[in-house]
Parts: structure tokens; C-alpha cells; sequence
């Protein structure tokens, strides 16, 4: 298995891009000894029914798991266990940064389903600031485990989450922060009700899609008033870009994460999401295509299935809060359209039936 996965991220880097990194000679070692990693950490386990277990709370109430850096991706592993405290484990966990905590509506994605025919599933938006291959590989593998994985995952993001040539400072303040120690020591968080500590993380909620991880951002991009207040950077300029490299540390990562919901059998599709064409210049848009490439040669490899949104809406200026982050009126729009393409998806690939409504009899 870890060599099949390992074969197939090398085959899914385009020839002329390994020719011009140079980190593509050591990819298949590194990527070997990444998932050697991850079996151990999986231990070959299939995700358990969804119905099974709505409570992490046993005897002596745990104390809250100490800070992982910053108080937002704490708040939002404090929500995550409430949320498999009351509602149980999410058919659908949303993964991603920054653009995919603030880019994609977990009741719009629900409610879109829905239409299509696949009422009451359940979302919840685990994005989290700054988060990159090599966080959400933490998230999965370390923070979360096997009972609280979702049934899908989706992990909704774009380029910069996977260029191993910028610094990973979130990784980085994570591992130096308590709570990684505690892992490291063997501890797991769990969910700590308020009668017996305090909601110092999820604190009080002024939107109810909030309990579903979703941050919720409603001011509108507008060009001109924009960069009057912030000055217009060049994608040559810009350090999320900068030594680009697809096969780096970010890459052993992704491969990880594919080998680890490919062993508990839990289907990983990416989204690519939308960006203005005021964002995409010359430099970020080459970069863009081959990361584009990238994704779609793993999903013809069949490591995950790509829906790309990355040119959805280019020119909607009114579904962004910024040139590359969505807003509340996108992130709804991104649900509905994802909720759409998700159904077509769980009937063709995982042979998921659509329930059958009952028809009340005639008297």
C-alpha cells in the first residue's frame, strides 16, 4: 500500500515541474518514510458505523486540553467535541484554511443535499487559520481519533496550503505550544461540558451555523475601497509563493493523509476554491495551473476525487471578502454548488442510494 501511494504522487507531479524542483529526486524516500508513519499511527483501522457512540464522556470529567498555539484553533477543537458530544460523528468533516473556515457554508452544503436527495446528513467546518498539508495531517492523525473521523472528508483549500518552499509557521507554533506536548505524551483532548469548566474557547455564539465551525464573514470586496486600505501585492512579491515547490514537506504530508483515510476506507475529495481574477496575475496564475495539474492526475490516479471552483465565479466581487477569502453571501453559494456535485458524486463512486420518500396511503 505505501508504495503504490508513494508511485502515484510521484506520477501525479508533472514531468517538467520535477525537472525543475529540486526537491523531486528525494520525494520518493521522503514520502516513504512519511507513510511508514502514518500505518503505524492507523494501524489499518475502518472508520465504525455512524450511529455508533454519541458521547466522549466517561467517569471523572477531563480537565480542558491545554492551547495549541491560538485561541481559533482551539476554539474549534472545543466545538468539534461538543459536536460529537450532542449531534454525534459529521457524515461530511470540512477541512482547509483560513478560505475554507470563512469559504464554505455547512448549512447551505446540507441543505443542497438535501435537494438532491440526501436529507439529514450532517456538516461540520473544521477549517482553521493559516492551516497547511501538514497541519490538517496533525488534525487527522494526532489530534482526532479513528470514532471521530467523518464519513467523507472534504478538504476545501487552494495552492498556498501546499507549497512546501514557504514557511509553515502554524505548524510550527503548534508544535512548540502545551497542547502538542500533551499529545506527544500520549494524552487526547476531549470535550469538556461547561457545569464543569469554562467556555473560555467556544465563548457565546451570535450565529447558530457557528456551532457547525463556520465562521461567518460578511463584509464584500470592493476593489477600490480595498486597496486604498491595503496595498496591492504582486504574485512575484508575494511570500505564500515564494521557492514554490508541490513536492516538499507539504507533499509527504498529503500523501500521509490520502494513506490514512485510503486504510479507515474514507473517501477524500478536494476542493479547489474560488479566487478573483484581480488575485490571479501572471505569476499566481502559473502557479495556480500547476496545482490545478497536480490535483487532477491524483484524481485520475484514483488517490482522491477533484472538484475544481477555482474559476467559478472570477469577477463576483460580491461573494468575496477579499481577493482570495470568501464571504458569508460565497461561502452559501459554494455550499449549494458543492452540495450538488457531492450528490452526484456519493451515487457514482459510493453507490450510495437516495432514500426513498414514503407515500402516505389513500383512504
Amino acid at each position: 500500500m505505501n508504495g503504490s501511494v508513494t508511485k502515484t504522487i510521484q506520477r501525479a507531479i508533472p514531468p517538467w515541474l520535477q525537472r525543475h524542483w529540486r526537491w523531486a529526486g528525494l520525494l520518493g524516500l521522503a514520502i516513504g518514510l512519511s507513510l511508514g508513519t502514518t500505518a503505524i499511527l492507523a494501524q489499518e483501522v475502518v472508520a465504525p458505523d455512524l450511529d455508533a457512540g454519541n458521547t466522549l464522556l466517561t467517569g471523572t470529567p477531563p480537565i480542558p486540553f491545554p492551547t495549541l498555539s491560538a485561541a481559533q484553533i482551539d476554539r474549534q477543537l472545543d466545538l468539534y467535541l461538543r459536536y460529537l458530544a450532542q449531534q454525534g460523528r459529521p457524515d461530511i468533516l470540512i477541512i482547509g484554511s483560513s478560505r475554507a473556515l470563512q469559504g464554505v457554508d455547512p448549512t447551505a452544503l446540507q441543505a443542497s443535499l438535501a435537494e438532491a436527495g440526501y436529507p439529514r446528513l450532517k456538516v461540520f467546518n473544521f477549517g482553521i487559520n493559516g492551516a497547511t498539508a501538514q497541519v490538517e495531517h496533525l488534525l487527522m492523525s494526532r489530534l482526532l481519533k479513528p470514532h471521530q473521523w467523518p464519513r467523507v472528508i472534504v478538504w476545501a483549500d487552494g495552492v498556498r496550503a501546499f507549497n512546501s518552499g514557504r514557511q509553515d509557521l502554524t505548524y510550527r507554533k503548534i508544535q512548540d505550544s502545551p497542547g502538542f506536548q500533551q499529545l506527544a505524551a500520549g494524552h487526547s483532548p476531549q470535550w469538556v461540558p461547561y457545569e464543569h469548566g469554562s467556555p473560555h474557547r467556544s465563548g457565546a455564539l451570535a450565529d447558530p451555523r457557528q456551532l457547525q465551525g463556520f465562521q461567518v464573514v460578511s463584509q464584500v470586496f470592493v476593489p477600490e475601497q480595498y486597496f486604498q486600505r491595503f496595498p496591492k501585492v504582486a504574485g512575484s512579491d508575494d511570500l505564500d509563493y515564494v521557492d514554490f515547490d508541490l513536492t516538499g514537506t507539504q507533499a509527504q504530508a498529503t500523501a500521509a493523509l490520502i494513506q490514512a483515510s485510503r486504510q479507515r476506507r474514507i473517501p477524500l475529495v478536494f476542493v479547489n476554491l474560488p479566487l478573483t481574477d484581480i488575485y490571479l496575475d501572471t505569476d499566481r496564475h502559473r502557479h495556480e495551473q500547476a496545482f490545478r495539474q497536480f490535483k487532477r492526475n491524483l484524481a485520475e490516479l484514483g488517490q482522491l476525487t477533484f472538484i475544481d471552483l477555482g474559476q467559478q465565479w472570477p469577477d463576483r466581487y460580491d461573494y468575496f471578502a477579499d481577493p482570495s477569502h470568501i464571504n458569508e453571501h460565497g461561502a452559501k453559494a459554494v455550499g449549494e454548488v458543492l452540495g450538488t456535485q457531492l450528490a452526484v458524486y456519493f451515487e457514482q463512486r459510493l453507490g450510495l442510494e437516495k432514500p426513498r420518500y414514503q407515500v402516505a396511503r389513500k383512504r
